[in-house]
């Protein structure tokens, strides 16, 4: 026990840690993590607590590009008063553990911190209309079912075939799988074999990483890193 080696107080099972909920059902044998106190915070500093909510964190069809940055002086002065680099960074904090849902949104909408416009802005609420629906939404951990690490960002080096992309995310995939397989063995936990196989797209959940998908597939993805309420 720690507290035979250090000077330490129990205070009971976690319940919060880093703005997380946690909550734990040792019966079952499942952990839960969500915000639902912080995504609260910030829908109201917006006042869209009771804002209406929306199915995916983006619009299936939706189009973002730095053309649409601010051109008139009605229109610059209009987006100097939104709060669009802390929302986003907000929306960031709640994305990093229990919500990997987030990904693809907050990747698209941190790209134009610089110079934001109103479509972008209308993106980033879409995204908090999203959040207000499912701020109870978050990572449900089983025995071995849970997700404990993802990523989506822009590959630095320009592929020039969908071969030699694949090859790109496959060596990160590797590196993330090297350090994984060291803190497991510091775990003492169960050493297996690190396999590589292909994933059909109708099962694959990094599909909400890199994409913006419908409803039906988009709730698909989430039942397959097991996200559900809290």
């Amino acid at each position: 026990m720690l507290k035979t080696e250090f000077e330490m107080k129990d205070l009971g099972s976690t319940k919060r840690i880093l703005g997380i909920e946690i909550e734990r059902d040792r019966s079952k044998r499942v952990l839960r993590l969500s915000q639902k106190s912080y995504i609260l915070k910030i829908l109201s500093r917006l006042e869209m607590n009771n804002v209406k909510t929306v199915s995916t964190p983006l619009r299936q069809h939706f189009r973002l590009s730095i053309t649409q940055a601010p051109e008139t002086h009605e229109e610059k002065m209009f987006m100097e008063m939104i709060p669009y680099a802390s929302m986003v960074g907000s929306v960031m904090d709640t994305m990093v553990c229990p919500r990997p849902d987030l990904t693809y949104a907050v990747n698209m909408i941190s790209r134009y911190m610089s110079c934001p416009g109103k479509p972008h802005w209308q993106t980033v609420k879409w995204l908090l209309q999203y959040l207000a629906g499912t701020r109870s939404l978050g990572l449900v951990y089983g025995v071995f079912g849970g997700v404990v690490s993802w990523n989506a960002n822009l590959q630095p080096v320009v592929a020039l075939s969908t071969t030699e992309a694949e090859y790109m995310a496959m060596t990160e995939a590797v590196k993330e799988a090297i350090w994984l397989k060291g803190i497991t063995e510091e775990l003492a936990m169960y050493k297996g074999e690190i396999g590589v196989g292909k994933v059909p797209t109708k099962d694959n959940p990094s599909d909400m990483l890199i994409k913006s998908l419908n409803v039906t597939k988009f709730k698909h993805c989430l039942n397959l890193v097991n996200m559900g309420d809290c």
